[in-house]
């Protein structure tokens, strides 16, 4: 009787262990974010966005979801981990969609209710996304 409870207590606290941390919640992600600007690098253009274009990002505990008005482009899991730029060897928040951690280095900023998305690369420009719902930030 002492090895089943043992084992199941074993088993218990493995699990809980091994429960992934809410990657949203901890970076202030949480929440649906929509696409105010897009700087595209080299070319030098900057486009900017109305609000309620339609243009969205929602993250949810370790889960994403792009979207185009109602439509799921793309949807996954990701995770965030601090590292160092290859490019400006500065330290940031680098975020890992769908465990692909083979492609360019996509760093993200969270300041408030804004949210910077961008790749480790000199003329790679960036997202600037404002956040619409959830959990707001003064």
């Amino acid at each position: 009787m002492k090895n089943i409870l043992f084992f199941a207590l074993t088993i218990t606290l493995g699990l809980l262990a091994c429960k992934k941390p809410d990657a949203a919640a901890e970076t202030g992600l949480a929440g649906k974010w929509e696409l105010r600007t897009e700087n595209q690098g080299y070319s030098g253009k900057v486009v900017n966005f109305p609000i309620g274009n339609g243009r969205t990002v929602i993250f949810s505990g370790n889960t994403y979801k792009i979207m185009a008005h109602d439509t799921v482009k793309k949807e996954g899991t990701f995770t965030v981990v601090q590292t160092v730029s290859q490019v400006y060897k500065t330290t940031g928040t680098c975020i890992i969609y769908d465990n692909e951690t083979n492609k360019i280095k996509t760093f993200l900023e969270v300041d408030g209710n804004t949210l910077r998305i961008s790749p480790d690369a000199y003329d790679g420009g960036y997202l600037s996304y404002q956040r619409i719902n959830g959990l707001v930030v003064d």
